[in-house]
């Protein structure tokens, strides 16, 4: 019988981790190295951005040692000099690696963040990615956030890195099946069968939940993402449709209206993709639109983090305020 469950376990693990990484395949066809950042159209709508620090920015690859002994690459981006900085600790969609997601990773760093991108095993472009099992990934997902929370969020008696001194706050965020993880350092629980597969690290500050996937039977539902217990941001767009993920893009939401009343947060790009209409995780040239809606993206993850930071008592009502043309901002 315990055999019979065990295979049980491993089959439903395996459909979901594979439901997400079919959702979230990338092509690299297109040098991420090569993408500029996003900028906002001339004479777009877009709402200022937070106030950005005038330091340049460092962008670094360490390497990280699990229990195991594996070795966890971890793009760092911070500024030169930072005073009581926080941390986002970004967890990449699958088969995607940090590198592309510089529009975002970028923005956020310049936002006066450090920002560290582990990659992940199930990424394309890991060295080792043949030794891993498509459930092997989950787990070490989540040992990756663990590993950076305790190097880089300030639990250490002397930073890690130079010209900064960390604040002890940490945002959980991440993209398609890395929104799913976020979600997890944040509260969320998948269904019973791994239920016991979590982070050890305290709860972050915020979530930011780019795409994360709609409910996916025997995996994650409604009932799982109610446990996330911090704000969250939950991001979309009107055309955000994957098969077997998300066959309508409203799915993306359900984390949404899941989460406690109070701590709910949505923006809704109209017409905007899985992956920004190739802005970021599966990359090609961008049009204006896409350029646009990016800058309104991290414009908002900044404010959001600001406001989230700041424990500011008017932000649901502000949040709601913040919506334009073409993007839908709501809070619950």
């Amino acid at each position: 019988m315990r055999l019979f469950a065990g295979a049980v376990i491993r089959g439903a693990l395996a459909l979901g981790l594979q439901l997400l990484l079919v959702g979230c395949a990338v092509q690299p066809a297109t040098d991420p190295a090569a993408q500029p950042p996003a900028q906002a159209a001339a004479g777009a709508a877009v709402p200022a951005p937070a106030p950005a620090t005038t330091q340049s920015l460092i962008d670094t690859n360490e390497t990280l040692v699990a229990s195991s002994g594996r070795q966890v690459a971890v793009r760092v981006l911070r500024p030169a000099v930072c005073n009581a900085c926080g941390l986002i600790v970004f967890s990449h969609g699958a088969n995607a690696s940090p590198g592309r997601y510089d529009v975002l990773l970028r923005a956020w760093a310049t936002g006066g963040w450090v920002v560290a991108a582990p990659l992940h095993v199930d990424s394309e472009e890991h060295p080792e990615r043949s030794k891993y099992q498509q459930s092997d990934s989950l787990r070490m997902r989540l040992e990756d956030y663990d590993l950076i929370v305790s190097r880089y969020s300030g639990k250490e008696s002397a930073s890690p890195l130079p010209g900064v001194a960390f604040s002890g706050e940490v945002i959980a965020a991440g993209h398609s099946y890395g929104a799913l993880i976020a979600q997890i350092a944040g509260g969320a629980r998948l269904d019973a069968a791994f239920a016991p597969i979590v982070t050890r690290s305290p709860l972050p500050l915020a979530v930011i939940a780019i795409s994360p996937p709609g409910p996916i039977p025997n995996y994650v539902t409604s009932a799982g993402w109610s446990k996330v217990s911090v704000p969250q941001l939950v991001v979309s767009g009107t055309t955000d449709v994957v098969p077997g993920m998300a066959p309508e893009w409203s799915l993306h939401m359900a984390s949404y209206n899941a989460a406690p009343a109070g701590k709910a947060y949505a923006l809704v790009f109209e017409a905007m993709d899985h992956y920004f209409n190739g802005a970021y995780g599966r990359l090609k040239p961008t049009d204006a639109a896409a350029e646009q809606a990016v800058a309104q993206l991290n414009a908002e993850v900044l404010r959001f983090a600001k406001a989230i930071r700041d424990h500011d008592p008017d932000m649901a009502q502000d949040w709601i305020a913040n919506s334009v043309d073409g993007v839908t901002a709501t809070a619950r």
